[in-house]
């Protein structure tokens, strides 16, 4: 998963995710902000919690709050930017995915 901020009018070009770097690697972010920083919905990011994708989440008592820190989310941003998926062969036109099954 890469993702990348959307381009403006101003500049097209899309800018990847980044973690500004005087942010200190023990401060907590909370699930709302971290979505808010990688530009994704909050249900995106709790349906990715509920499969284990993402940064490590912890609640923290009393209130059960959970909070992310910001190394891992670092550390969760590096790891996406490097395996990005790779793209889908374009299929010749008249091909089939079918081709070795036997016709009857």
């Amino acid at each position: 998963m890469t993702r990348t901020t959307s381009p403006t009018p101003d500049d097209p070009t899309p800018k990847p995710i980044e973690v500004p770097a005087h942010w200190n690697d023990h401060a907590l972010l909370g699930l709302t902000e971290f979505a808010d920083l990688i530009g994704f919905p909050v249900r995106t990011v709790r349906d990715w919690r509920r499969r284990d994708v993402g940064p490590t989440f912890l609640p923290l008592p009393p209130s059960n709050r959970i909070f992310t820190t910001v190394g891992e989310v670092r550390t969760f941003l590096a790891a996406a930017r490097a395996t990005p998926t790779p793209p889908t062969p374009p299929t010749a036109p008249g091909t089939s995915d079918n081709e070795d099954r036997p016709t009857r």
